[in-house]
């Protein structure tokens, strides 16, 4: 689900997928089947660093998984749908929430030419790790130098907060800025969730929750949706 950079994207890096002689890594793609014209895409990047998993002293060696969420897709308003904000919720089973991007109150206002303030804010997904992973059957280490960057813009006071939940379940990211025009507009979903754990992962157990704010016009109240993933991984 790599999306292409784009004018409302003018920056977009994806450097997650190591070589394709790396053990114990996985990607999957997500295509969440949800409601209230919600298109959610989510792809998951596996990474088993640090330890062979069939290592018996899998944490004492050093090892650690980490799952990285890289989140698309768009939300679309019109006259029949209007609503204004989207919430979407991450919780990945027996692992830790590390980061949610972009994080809460992180983004810059946006000048034009005459250095007047416009009513845009420009975010930015940045995401560095250097991790240490295997090559032939586990065999051989060497340093993966993970990276995604993307930069895009929220239109007319819109918005995007990222935190890791308070309970530390898992993390949360909201989107606002329709429009709320008469005609169809969408609104495109962004946003990268890291997650890790120290022991080995023999599944990856992924729950999606999203929610929609409608405006005062529109009467149906917010409601949480939800979709549950089990995904076995092909590790010894």
């Amino acid at each position: 689900m790599s999306a292409p950079a784009s004018a409302a994207s003018p920056l977009y890096v994806d450097q997650l997928t190591p070589p394709v002689n790396t053990a114990f890594f996985i990607r999957k793609e997500f295509v969440l089947p949800l409601k209230d014209n919600i298109a959610w895409q989510v792809t998951a990047y596996v990474f088993i660093t640090g330890a062979n998993p069939t290592e018996p002293r899998f944490e004492e060696k050093g090892g650690v998984v980490y799952v990285v969420l890289v989140h698309g897709g768009r939300g679309t308003y019109s006259s029949l749908f209007p609503f204004e904000q989207m919430q979407f919720k991450v919780k990945l089973e027996g692992m830790t929430p590390q980061m949610q991007l972009p994080p809460t109150g992180s983004g810059e206002p946006e000048y034009n030419a005459h250095g007047e303030k416009m009513p845009d804010t420009k975010y930015t997904i940045q995401f560095e790790r250097s991790m240490a992973m295997f090559l032939n059957g586990g065999n051989e280490p060497y340093m993966f130098d993970a990276k995604f960057e993307q930069v895009f813009v929220r239109h007319d006071l819109g918005t995007q907060t990222g935190d890791v939940m308070a309970d530390g379940t898992g993390t949360a990211f909201s989107i606002s800025g329709f429009r709320f025009k008469n005609d169809t507009e969408t609104l495109e979903i962004y946003g990268l969730s890291v997650f890790k754990r120290t022991k080995p992962l023999r599944e990856l157990k992924l729950l999606f929750e999203y929610e929609v704010f409608p405006n005062a016009v529109f009467l149906k109240p917010p409601q949480w949706e939800s979709e549950t993933y089990t995904v076995a991984l092909p590790f010894p």
